[in-house]
């Protein structure tokens, strides 16, 4: 749902599922345009008070920032323009009940 989604928005798939060992996992590496895009879904069930993003902690940024500096070196990539994004998915009771929700820039990380 959520790459559906991000597709329709104009983004060019580049990875699913991007793993470093003992580090962590980007769910997507996708372009915005010209800008690099490192992508965290977050999908939790439909709840008062609670956003899926607010599951992303410090800890969890700081893993997908390094796997992103390693993707950034691996490929050459040191120069290019690039952010973080979460994508939110709430499901509701029914499946026709989901919301999507896209977070652009949604925290910031060191080359």
């Amino acid at each position: 749902m959520a790459w559906r989604h991000l597709r329709r928005l104009g983004y060019t798939l580049l990875r699913k599922n991007y793993s470093l060992e003992h580090v962590g996992e980007i769910d997507i590496i996708a372009r915005d345009g010209g800008t690099l895009c490192f992508i965290e879904v977050k999908t939790r069930q439909i709840q008062q008070g609670h956003r899926p993003a607010e599951a992303i902690n410090a800890a969890k940024r700081k893993r997908i920032a390094k796997c992103a500096k390693y993707f950034l070196k691996k490929n050459s990539l040191e120069h290019v323009a690039f952010r973080y994004d979460i994508v939110e998915v709430e499901l509701g009771k029914f499946f026709w009940q989901h919301q999507i929700t896209l977070i652009a820039h949604a925290f910031s990380g060191s080359k």
